[in-house]
Parts: structure tokens; sequence; C-alpha cells
């Protein structure tokens, strides 16, 4: 039921969660994406790692460790309750190397809505430029800026590593990131989900496309296998990388 709590520790970190959220579920019984886990495998101490879609903070807490203390983590997540708890478990576990911020990336610095479409995953929570009712779940207003813009000022030369996830907003976020991506060349990690991607005026052919019009070269990120010819309905995170032929994992 709603509201049943529990704090945990796992792996090397502390979490409070309610295991009626979705979200939550998975951190609590450790569930973990092979995606996931190659991702983190590419990153090393002294790397900068953007996290776009933080949510709670289960995957930040991840790439805090693995940067470590000559590292940096920065932290987007756009949802004001959902930010909350994300600097509740950044407090929790003394994090020392992580910038949160309340909002999220995208092409242009606006404000836009955010909806609530399954109450019980905060994780689903998503910008629809589409919504063709707009009372039809309950949201909030969230800040978006492009990329340079949020990090002015943050001392940050260099981005090594990126995970996005932000339930069909990965194209303006990109297009968001661009001039960044050009000039670094980040291993990314990227929520592909080409029915979100339409709710947004995009799809999965288009976020490709972009992506190797920028140099780099595409997986799914499970199992490093190539994309199939039709991306149309598809679903799964994919690795981006520049220099990538064969095999990412």
């Amino acid at each position: 039921p709603e509201g049943s709590w529990r704090t945990v520790v796992t792996g090397k970190h502390q979490l409070r969660l309610d295991l009626s959220n979705t979200t939550d579920h998975w951190a609590y019984f450790g569930i973990k994406e092979q995606g996931h886990v190659n991702f983190l495998h590419a990153i090393k101490a002294g790397d900068t790692v953007l996290d776009i879609g933080a949510n709670i903070g289960v995957q930040t807490l991840s790439y805090a460790i693995a940067v470590g203390s000559t590292g940096k983590v920065v932290s987007f997540e756009p949802h004001p309750a959902t930010f909350k708890r994300l600097e509740e478990h950044l407090h929790m576990n003394s994090t020392k190397n992580v910038h949160a911020l309340n909002m999220g990336i995208g092409p242009t610095e606006t404000t836009l809505t955010m909806y609530e479409v399954v109450g019980s995953n905060s994780g689903m929570n998503r910008i629809i430029n589409n919504m063709e009712v707009p009372e039809r779940f309950p949201h909030v207003e969230v800040k978006v800026s492009p990329l340079g813009k949020a990090l002015a000022g943050a001392g940050i030369d260099r981005i090594n590593a990126i995970k996005i996830d932000v339930e069909g907003y990965e194209m303006a976020v990109l297009r968001g990131c661009e001039a960044e991506l050009v000039r670094d060349k980040p291993i990314l990690l990227i929520e592909l989900d080409d029915a979100n991607l339409r709710e947004n005026d995009s799809s999965a052919r288009e976020l490709v496309a972009f992506l190797e019009r920028l140099g780099y070269h595409i997986r799914i990120a499970n199992d490093g296998r190539r994309l199939p010819a039709d991306l149309a309905h598809q679903h799964f995170d994919v690795l981006a990388a520049p220099g990538i032929q064969e095999d990412i994992t």
C-alpha cells in the first residue's frame, strides 16, 4: 500500500524507499538493468558525469562512487517532490561530489508542464507536448534550460558521460546538449522509447540519426547488439560513443 516506507542499505549507500512506488520497489530489491551496469563500467575515477532525469538518485549515488573524490556528478531532476527525495538521499549518504539541480535540460530556457501519468511510478513523470486533455493527469510546472546555461559557473570544462532517461523528452535534451556533445563526445546511456518520443514530436529514428550525424556509434545497451533496422514501436536503452565499431560492452 501507499506509504510503505523502508530504509535499506543497498551496495554502498542507504536509501529511504516507499515500496508502493515502482522506482523505489526496484531499488529496494536491488533489481539492476545490464545496460546501466555496462554504462557504469565505462565511468572512471575523476570523470564528470551528468544524470539527466535523476529521479530519487539511485543511479546518481552509483556514479558518485565511480568517479570518486576527484570526479563530479551533476544531477538534473525537474519534478519538485522527486527532487526533494534526491536531495534527501544525497544527505543520507553524506555525498560530497554531487551537484543536484531542480531543473530539466532542453533546447531553450523555459517552463513546461510535467505530467504524473502513473501515480505509483514517479519514474514515469514526463513532459508531453502533445497532451490532448491537459487536465487528464496531475501535473506541475518545471524549469528547463540548455545545458551550457545550466552549468554556467560550475567549473566544468569536460563531460565524460551522460545518462538521459526523461520518458520521451530525450530528443529535446540532446538538442540542449548539442554543443557539449560536439565538444566532448561523452559516452551516452539513453532510454529509447519510440512511442514516448512521438508524444514530443520526435521518434527513435530521428534520435538515432541525430547522434550518428555527430559521429556516434550506437548499440543496444544491455548486450551490445546493433539496432534493428525498424525502430518504430521499439523500447530499449542504448549506449552511444564515438569510435565504437562492434561491441561497447
